[in-house]
């Protein structure tokens, strides 16, 4: 549809050619659903809008279409309400993330050099980058039994040097950037340092701070920068600042990071800390946050990991949560690690924990599901879990399709 009678768009006046390109954009998805500025307005409310207790004045929306002080959210709230549907909306958005990346690294190409001098000033900044070569390993459960005493404690002292820089880098450095900062230190030879920082972000930061740090490092950082925050934050965070970050994160519309933090406590956390965080989130009622762990440590935790926290489960009598895990993992574990599962929990855990695995993938794995599952079952050699599967199969589903497992679309 044509876009309605009324004024022309005046020229963008952005503060860059990737800005004015997004206004443009963002010009034409109004115009092709026929609004005018003011039939735009109509539709906008506050959800559509971060931390704002009113909606903004018309004046202002004319400036950010004109590419001057553009925000995000008024971007996806464009997409809203120009699109009729999620494909729609994931394509537009796809279009106009491009532009908006585009823009934050000319922008932080710019301003590299300006941060990286800013922040070499401080002194114990730059004593630590060249104080340390950039080849000691970080201390963690796995690594300590590989290091000896000295190397221990070298790490440690590592530790403790990024803690303290980071603390400081905190105070004193903005969300967007912590991406050209940590680029900065790679090229400078020092990528063991910038994950030290990555992984201190994660655990330091202040919650209602951290949204925006993950955000630019996922578009403007290097692969997985954000993960590695979002991880260190999910593996060290208490049970209050973990609720908090999930609710600054869901506010700030990232939902997929929101989500990936939940599951890394299901994945990473030690058995008995993850328990205390699932009891704590039962007492908070905090059902989305147990669901992701629950979901985390069923798809992706170890064989044996999640044998000791099925048993942790049990030991405080939270029999049902042990039971919803083993649920999700026959229902939604990768084929490839399944096998792996099935043999640790039939040589770990009681043969009834085993019949419910095998219940829950024979009753309520989806059919494409099925078929690379029992591929590598059979591949692995696992022929009574498949006989059991089977059973399961039959019996629930009153379908033939397992039988001698010989699997058709």
């Amino acid at each position: 549809m044509p876009r309605k009678t009324g004024r022309k768009w005046a020229p963008p006046k952005g503060p860059s050619k990737e800005i004015n390109d997004l206004a443009v954009l963002l010009r034409g998805w109004i115009d092709g659903r026929g609004l005018t500025l003011n039939g735009l307005i109509e539709k906008l409310t506050l959800e559509h809008f971060q931390g704002m207790t009113e909606l903004p004045k018309r004046s202002t929306i004319a400036e950010w279409l004109s590419g001057v002080s553009l925000r995000w959210d008024f971007v996806e709230a464009v997409i809203d309400i120009c699109t009729e549907d999620s494909y729609s909306a994931n394509e537009y958005r796809n279009q106009a993330k491009r532009l908006w990346r585009q823009a934050e690294q000319k922008k932080n190409e710019e301003d590299k050099s300006g941060i990286l001098n800013r922040v070499l000033n401080k002194r114990n900044v730059l004593a630590w980058l060249t104080e340390a070569p950039d080849t000691k390993p970080l201390v963690t459960d796995t690594t300590s039994r590989k290091l000896s005493p000295q190397a221990i404690a070298d790490s440690h002292k590592e530790n403790e040097s990024a803690a303290r820089i980071t603390g400081t880098l905190l105070d004193t450095t903005r969300a967007e950037e912590w991406p050209a900062l940590i680029s900065s230190f790679r090229k400078k030879g020092k990528a063991a340092h910038a994950q030290s920082i990555l992984s201190e972000i994660g655990k330091q930061a202040a919650p209602h701070k951290l949204p925006s740090i993950i955000e630019f490092m996922r578009i403007n950082g290097g692969f997985l920068d954000d993960r590695e925050i979002i991880t260190s934050a999910a593996v060290h965070r208490s049970c209050e600042d973990l609720a908090l970050l999930v609710e600054f994160l869901e506010m700030d519309q990232q939902k997929h990071s929101a989500e990936l933090i939940t599951q890394s406590i299901g994945i990473a956390r030690p058995p008995g800390e993850t328990v205390s965080i699932i009891v704590w989130c039962r007492e908070q009622q905090h059902v989305e946050i147990l669901d992701g762990i629950l979901q985390g440590a069923a798809k992706w935790r170890t064989p044996k990991s999640f044998i000791e926290l099925i048993r942790e489960l049990r030991r405080v009598n939270l029999h049902e949560a042990a039971d919803l895990v083993i649920y999700a993992a026959g229902v939604k574990r990768p084929a490839s690690t399944f096998p792996e599962l099935a043999r640790a929990m039939k040589e770990g855990t009681d043969r009834t924990d085993l019949q419910k695995l095998a219940s829950a993938a024979g009753a309520h794995r989806s059919r494409n599901r099925m078929k690379p599952l029992v591929g590598s079952l059979i591949k692995n050699g696992e022929t009574e879990f498949l006989k059991l599967l089977q059973q399961y199969a039959l019996h629930e589903r009153k379908t033939p399709y397992l039988w001698n497992f010989n699997i058709h679309e």
